[in-house]
């Protein structure tokens, strides 16, 4: 039986371990050009889109303890550096978020 996409995609999330992250493909790292800050989201204004790009925004929201569990298992796991991702942030009453930007090739 041939795996979906969704599949495939969280299969990632289990292989690598922290002594062998997974590195990231070029096509879902952000371009130079339009990465401003590692700590600053992507919030401001119309996205850049180059290189036939669609920006795709992860938001983790929670408690600050378990928002940060879940961004330092992502990092150990290879999936997205601790600094990539927005500062805490609020959400709604008692509830703050963080956003992860990731880049995805359009063809």
């Amino acid at each position: 039986m041939q795996k979906t996409h969704l599949q495939r995609m969280w299969q990632h999330f289990s292989l690598p371990t922290p002594q062998t992250p997974l590195p990231l493909p070029q096509h879902l790292s952000p371009p130079p050009s339009t990465f401003s800050s590692p700590l600053t989201p992507h919030c401001d204004g119309p996205w850049p889109v180059s290189d036939h790009r669609e920006p795709v925004r992860i938001l983790v929201v929670g408690t600050a303890h378990g928002i940060d569990t879940i961004v330092h298992t992502l990092y150990a796991k290879g999936f997205a550096h601790i600094s990539e991702w927005s500062r805490l942030m609020p959400h709604s009453p008692g509830k703050l978020m963080r956003i992860l930007t990731r880049y995805v090739r359009l063809d």
